[in-house]
């Protein structure tokens, strides 16, 4: 992708983001966004991310984009489930709490390996950070 491509993307992923969370603050509801990294640091575009909301057990599935990222928006409160996969890496999966007006950041990192192998992170883990808009 050219420089101009990825100024582009970079400035449609963070309208989103600006946009999501003036939605958000006006719901109640939450926002989970991140990018997707290989273990270098270098972002994976095209990785299959599913939000599972754990209580009800309703599913949501989406693509990082070209820049790895990825996006969910109007979220219940609640445990939620997150699973990152794509080939030639190792699923990921973590869990996270969303409370209400808040935009948690995860930021998963694929270890190289068969999607058979699941790395697992549960809790507050190191890549999820979380925002307020207060």
């Amino acid at each position: 992708m050219s420089p101009s491509g990825y100024r582009r993307a970079l400035v449609l992923a963070a309208t989103l983001v600006c946009f999501a969370l003036l939605i958000q603050a006006q719901t109640g509801n939450g926002v989970v966004r991140g990018t997707i990294y290989d273990p270098t640091r270098a972002t994976i575009p095209n990785v299959k991310i599913v939000l599972t909301h754990i209580a009800t057990n309703t599913s949501r599935e989406a693509p990082s984009n070209e820049i790895g990222f990825f996006l969910f928006t109007a979220l219940p409160p609640g445990e939620y489930k997150l699973t990152a996969e794509t080939t030639g890496f190792k699923k990921w999966a973590g869990t996270l709490t969303i409370v209400a007006g808040q935009t948690a950041v995860v930021e998963p990192s694929l270890e190289i390996g068969s999607l058979e192998s699941v790395v697992e992170v549960t809790g507050a883990a190191p890549v999820i950070n979380t925002e307020s808009t207060e």
